[in-house]
């Protein structure tokens, strides 16, 4: 019977974080396609603010801009239904 809950438990967090990532997924895919670019760029496939300037043809001023604007909307998702019952 533990066993049984422990899979249960199991399978419930994992379709939870499978939810969290697919509205993630989806958060970034509808980011201003700027923002979109130098958010991807940077933080996941980690070129430095001076390799996104010179891969974009953009300004340092606007790689910091583009990035805080993605790091805003991202941070201001609604929270899924799951952390609302922690």
């Amino acid at each position: 019977m533990i066993l049984v809950q422990t899979r249960r438990q199991r399978t419930k967090r994992s379709n939870t974080k499978s939810g969290e990532r697919n509205a993630l997924i989806k958060a970034i895919i509808n980011l201003p396609p700027d923002s979109r670019d130098v958010f991807l760029l940077h933080c996941m496939a980690g070129l430095s603010y001076e390799r996104i300037q010179e891969r974009l043809s953009i300004t340092a001023d606007a790689v910091q801009s583009h990035l805080a604007e993605a790091i805003l909307l991202l941070a201001t998702l609604p929270p899924t239904s799951e952390r609302l019952r922690l």
